[in-house]
């Protein structure tokens, strides 16, 4: 069998171009990367569903090396998800399976390779290639529930039902999410992220790169992808949002992002928008990535003023195929007096449930005649976790408030008087009543709900 990181070398143009933004480190552990994304093999489509798999370019920027063999927990596993921006949201699309290979190449596009005997490990400061075809290969995709990005452990070999011809395991992604005709002006961004045993926790902040394409006509029946641009080194879809929010390139700086840790595990990251869709109408949005939480997360939930009314609910998140032992039944939503929430069955009714697990990004939205405020969202974690470890987190996003309570501390007082008198004759949040400035319509709307 050929494994997916034992090839003849492969440089692209792309490639070259990343490399000479990343030298290697002086980090005293291993450190991987992805460096490149650099190749699209459109494998066809399957009534309506179409599979792709894209070339990988590993560096190791640490001063250890890196196990890279064919024995379990001896090697890093590779994923890649396929992330849409579409009238300013933010979803995911598409995912692959894993990518499991040994034997990796001893390159220098990363700085000074030191490297490691053959067929061993990825040495210090060294980098390899994979081509997007060997990338996917399906004897070589294993399950994502098989792969603990806590640790990096995996099972090795695998355990998988055969693999459906044409797109089993591979990126899969539907008709409807890339046809043009349905999807003007929308940005796509391939998402690729690595685990490594060698390279767990703490130091796997930085293990996914992005690099955007564009869907041109399709080819034999499928949707030709082609990249647009460099590869975006050590970031993820959610992280470029907010800076691509109101078109590429065009960010929005009224949105609010965070990096949540869940201790003793992984991080989630998470962002929210909020537009203006009507006048006195706005429209919140929420994404919320698993980065590298084995324990997952079973619930969102956002903070609500009592007084506020809420509509048009929905999340979105790709279902797994292939196989894979995870549900995938839709969340269930919620609205309580001071909550809006999404949640999934319990661990202990289904320990293999719908849940948020690592490497997915999930999307959630609603409506709301009460303008945005920064205040608390919280993310219940699936899994147990160890004795004394928290049932969730929390996060400081944009939520519906009061109206006139600008800071979102409960209250409308002096201060927010002061931010709208700030604000006066421009727009933006302080813009209560959604018309497009701040005026006398808005101060009496804040003068209205102050606080005794």
């Amino acid at each position: 069998m050929t494994h997916p990181f034992h090839r003849t070398p492969l440089l692209t143009v792309s490639l070259a171009v990343a490399a000479c933004s990343m030298t290697a480190r002086a980090v005293a552990e291993a450190d991987l990367v992805v460096a490149d994304v650099n190749g699209i093999t459109p494998w066809g489509a399957v009534n309506g569903i179409h599979a792709y798999s894209f070339g990988v370019s590993h560096c190791n920027l640490g001063s250890t090396a890196i196990p890279w063999t064919s024995v379990p927990n001896g090697h890093p596993a590779t994923g890649v998800n396929l992330l849409r921006i579409r009238d300013g949201e933010l979803t995911m699309i598409g995912m692959s399976w894993m990518a499991h290979g040994s034997c990796p190449l001893q390159q220098s596009l990363c700085g000074t390779c030191t490297p490691a005997p053959q067929c061993t490990a990825l040495g210090a400061g060294c980098s390899t290639a994979s081509t997007s075809s060997i990338m996917g290969q399906q004897s070589t995709l294993g399950p994502r529930s098989q792969v603990d990005p806590g640790t990096g452990s995996l099972v090795f070999p695998f355990t998988a039902p055969p693999a459906a011809a044409t797109i089993g395991r591979r990126l899969q992604v539907a008709d409807a999410d890339l046809d043009p005709a349905l999807n003007a002006g929308a940005v796509y961004l391939v998402e690729v992220f690595s685990i490594s045993a060698a390279d767990a926790g703490a130091s796997a902040a930085n293990n996914a790169s992005v690099r955007r394409v564009v869907v041109g006509p399709k080819v034999n029946g499928t949707w030709t992808l082609s990249f647009v641009g460099s590869t975006m080194q050590q970031t993820t879809a959610i992280e470029l949002w907010p800076l691509n929010a109101r078109g590429w390139g065009v960010p929005d700086p009224t949105m609010l992002s965070a990096t949540v840790p869940v201790p003793g595990d992984g991080r989630l990251r998470v962002a929210s928008r909020v537009t203006l869709v009507a006048e006195g109408t706005w429209r919140y949005r929420y994404a919320v990535l698993n980065q590298d939480s084995g324990r997952a997360v079973g619930r969102f939930t956002v903070a609500l003023p009592q007084s506020v009314s809420i509509d048009d609910l929905s999340m979105s998140m790709p279902a797994h195929h292939s196989g894979e032992i995870y549900a995938t039944d839709a969340w269930t939503s919620r609205r309580d007096p001071f909550q809006v929430s999404w949640r999934t069955v319990d661990f202990s009714e289904n320990p293999n449930a719908n849940a948020l697990r690592y490497g997915v990004l999930a999307s959630f939205s609603f409506d709301s005649h009460s303008p945005p405020a920064p205040g608390t969202v919280s993310m219940g974690l699936f899994g147990p976790g160890s004795k004394g470890a928290p049932d969730q987190v929390t996060a400081t996003l944009l939520v519906p408030s009061i109206p006139g309570d600008l800071n979102g501390d409960g209250r409308v007082d002096g201060n927010d008087l002061g931010a709208l008198l700030g604000a006066w004759d421009g727009d933006g949040f302080a813009d209560l009543n959604g018309d497009g400035i701040v005026n006398g319509n808005d101060l009496g709307t804040l003068l209205g709900n102050w606080s005794f």
